[in-house]
């Protein structure tokens, strides 16, 4: 019975994976050795009012028509541009296309149209993008999908791109010599050109379903392990959320992944439920070709400019009485070449993971361990989170040397110095990965929607130094050039406050265990007069001797039943399926 639906589910997600890499292909460009551009065949859409990046979107379209409110073999985009109020007909077709496993891609919308849509699709509507200045920003993409495993769970995959907004000029210190000074890299910065590189990242992201399926595995194994168990009950996770964030600024390319799971303990041993919420935080961080180097010529001094000098992290909850930062990693180091991000957590009581479908898995126990090693040479890495109930922020900040200068030699009367390359790390791809827990009391679960991820960073400029007659006449000077902040608000998609285990019965007439946790006091139903139970309610110490009772089946068919399990206090709800076989 279960490889029977095991197999309805597999057969499922391959229509929806198939109809998907349809809609996505690969064309020669113009011109003998040119590289493949990816793009998007098949496109529908809702809404009006084109902008911003959605201009670009629709040159990546081989085709783009206007929704029929039933296909599901490409991408949907929406817009609720120029005042577009969307119809009922409209929000239905929007969730079918996304719970049919399409991505659904809203484009230049403001944050409150944002959370409309996210609301329209199932998702929790708290979102928020801020810059430096604390305004709210456009968002050019943000794109969901999910993806159901054949272990019955489902991930959530989201990708945003914020509108371009100039990063800030540093104030310089002082400078023997104003021309030497810097511009903002705006006045060598191609704008359409820039537009046409985050509009392809975006393209190759859904097109490139095997990074998806890796980034998915990933999430499921850190999941599997976050909620691993000395029995079998938890053996998967109904839904991992998958961020990806394009942060990129003008030459400098910037993703940041998240990877979120959350679980709630039930009847853990203080009396009191928890959530707890592990996030793991991954970027890709290349500043190359922003990078350049010039040697001292003529009567201009040698200049170094484009190497960052620091990346800033900061992953903070809103301040309530109870929540608790448990755990950071990697700590603070300085000198080492590498980095280990990773620490081990265990938790009694039985435990609910979040999913779409109630009927999430339990365990007595749970154990968290995860470990991976990160390259930071020439790198010092400094934690400045603080896990205790006053300090909720998950803090690194990663900051490089700045590029040194080559000094006179015992001989060199008149000397220019040249400057040796930026460290590797600071001018080319760096990846680091914070990891954090936090744990959430039931009085802040209603007060705390999700959390505020700041991300900033600050690249500098170097002046070389010159000697005359042994005499220092320019000192080397170092500046910060250009930094960028920006703020975003990511969601939480809680666990279930109460959650069971799904049951299955032959023909013949039986009774099971109903295997379910919460820790408050339950009530429950049935929807099916062939499916009873022991006991309809019961305080949250009691809910081991719960069984379920169903009636021979005489039908000739297979057959269902919903089991509706509720807290007292009506906060939470979950339905456990009963299925009886024919046979």
């Amino acid at each position: 019975m279960k490889n029977r639906s095991a197999k309805r589910r597999l057969g499922g997600i391959f229509t929806a994976a198939l109809f998907l890499a349809l809609s996505i292909f690969f064309i020669g460009g113009c011109g003998g050795g040119s590289e493949d551009q990816v793009v998007i065949a098949r496109a529908y859409y809702i809404g009006q009012g084109w902008e911003g990046l959605a201009l670009y979107l629709k040159r990546y379209c081989v085709e783009f028509l206007p929704y029929n409110g039933e296909s599901t073999d490409g991408v949907l985009f929406v817009s609720y541009g120029d005042a577009f109020t969307p119809s009922d007909g409209d929000i239905r077709s929007i969730r079918r296309a996304y719970e049919a496993g399409c991505f659904v891609v809203l484009v230049h919308a403001t944050v409150d149209r944002v959370n409309e849509f996210l609301g329209h699709v199932g998702l929790p509507p708290h979102f928020d993008i801020e810059d430096g200045d604390g305004k709210r920003k456009l968002v050019e993409i943000l794109a969901v999908y999910r993806q159901p495993r054949d272990d019955g769970g489902t991930d959530i995959f989201t990708w945003v791109t914020p509108e371009y907004t100039a990063p800030v000029k540093s104030e310089n210190t002082s400078s023997d010599d104003p021309a030497e000074e810097l511009p903002p890299p705006e006045d060598d910065f191609d704008l359409d050109e820039f537009n046409e590189a985050r509009t392809r990242n975006f393209v190759q992201y859904i097109a490139n379903e095997e990074k998806r399926l890796v980034d998915a595995e990933r999430a499921k194994e850190s999941a599997k392990a976050a909620v691993a168990s000395a029995t079998d009950d938890l053996t998967r996770i109904a839904k991992a959320q998958i961020i990806t964030r394009d942060a990129s600024k003008y030459k400098q390319h910037f993703m940041i992944n998240y990877y979120i799971y959350a679980c709630h303990s039930y009847n853990a041993t203080d009396g009191v439920d928890y959530d707890w919420f592990v996030v793991q935080q991954r970027a890709m961080l290349n500043p190359e070709d922003n990078y350049g180097k010039d040697d001292a010529h003529g009567k201009h001094l040698a200049q170094i400019r484009g190497y960052m000098v620091y990346y800033d992290f900061e992953n903070r909850l809103d301040d309530v009485k109870g929540v608790q930062l448990v755990n950071t990693s990697p700590a603070s180091t300085s000198g080492s070449t590498s980095v280990t991000s990773g620490f081990s957590w265990s938790l009694g009581g039985a435990v609910g993971v979040s999913g779409s479908n109630p009927t999430a898995n339990l365990s007595s126990s749970v154990t968290y361990s995860s470990s991976e090693t990160v390259s930071i040479a020439d790198c010092t890495v400094m934690n400045s989170s603080a896990p205790s109930e006053d300090k909720t922020k998950a803090k690194w900040r990663y900051e490089f040397p700045r590029p040194r200068c080559t000094e006179p030699g015992k001989w060199d009367f008149n000397f220019t110095g040249n400057f040796h390359d930026a460290v590797r790390l600071s001018r080319s791809n760096f990846e680091p990965f914070n990891q954090w827990l936090w744990k959430i009391p039931p009085n802040a679960r209603d007060k705390i929607k999700g959390f505020n991820s700041k991300f900033k960073w600050q690249n500098g400029y170097s002046n070389g130094n010159q000697y005359i007659m042994k005499f220092k006449k320019h000192e080397v000077e170092h500046h910060d050039w250009v930094s960028s902040t920006e703020t975003y608000t990511i969601p939480f998609i809680y666990a279930p406050l109460i959650a069971g285990n799904e049951v299955d019965f032959d023909a013949e007439g039986s009774h099971k265990k109903l295997k379910f946790g919460t820790a408050r006091p339950w009530e429950a139903e049935s929807d099916q007069e062939w499916c009873e139970l022991s006991k309809y309610k019961g305080e949250a110490d009691q809910t081991s001797g719960v069984y379920v009772t169903v009636k021979p089946n005489m039908t000739g068919a297979d057959r269902w039943a919903n089991i509706t399990l509720r807290t007292a206090d009506g906060k939470g709800e979950c339905t456990v399926k009963v299925f009886q076989s024919k046979y």
